[in-house]
């Protein structure tokens, strides 16, 4: 396993690899790729994205016709800006990065990568991977870096930021996980709350995203 980052030691950067469905990505998501690339602690040094479409993953279901009202009606009251959710291109931000473009397999509600391609993956020699696909990763893929596979998470339960509003919950839960190849083994590496918002989903997913 590759040793810790120590900013005072003339330590290597750590060599992360970056998984995506598309480099069609939202603000969140880009900002975090801007961060790792401005890190002096971390080299992006691959982009492994999907050949096929995204598939969104399975979510506890909102009540159809309440959640569609109530998400109607919030777009027209809420606008926070700037809006997490707005979908662009990354290609520029991520010019210069190797990329492998594989075809994801489903296996549940996870995918994983054919062994050849996880052999690949295991060429550039990833200290991290960060996962930051709606379908987390499963089979070999966790352990084709020395120090894991890591993903974000966002609320306690599915949709995020939805229930926290409709059941007046307190607080919104986020944080980071290593993937394993199956949830039991997983692992929080952190977690983070912060205030909800009482009155808007938009708002609130926005806030905590």
């Amino acid at each position: 396993m590759s040793a810790p980052v120590d900013p005072g030691g003339g330590r290597p950067p750590l060599r992360v690899g970056l998984f995506l469905h598309s480099f069609e990505l939202p603000l969140w998501a880009r900002r975090i790729v801007k961060e790792v690339r401005a890190s002096p602690h971390a080299d992006l040094v691959l982009v492994v994205v999907d050949r096929e479409a995204d598939r969104s993953p399975k979510r506890r279901r909102a009540p159809a016709l309440l959640h569609r009202a109530y998400v109607r009606l919030d777009a027209r009251l809420f606008r926070p800006e700037p809006d997490a959710f707005a979908i662009r291109n990354a290609v520029d931000d991520l010019s210069g990065i190797p990329a492998l473009t594989l075809t994801p397999l489903p296996a549940g509600e996870r995918d994983r990568y054919a062994d050849p391609d996880v052999e690949r993956i295991r060429a550039f020699r990833l200290d991290v991977g960060l996962c930051l696909r709606s379908r987390p990763l499963a089979g070999a893929v966790p352990g084709a870096a020395a120090c894991g596979v890591w993903t974000l998470f966002f609320g306690d339960v599915d949709p995020p930021g939805f229930w926290e509003v409709m059941e007046g919950l307190p607080l919104n839960a986020s944080g980071l996980r290593r993937l394993a190849d199956d949830r039991d083994g997983e692992r929080i590496l952190y977690r983070s709350y912060a205030a909800a918002d009482a009155r808007s989903v938009r708002r609130n997913r926005n806030n905590v995203y």
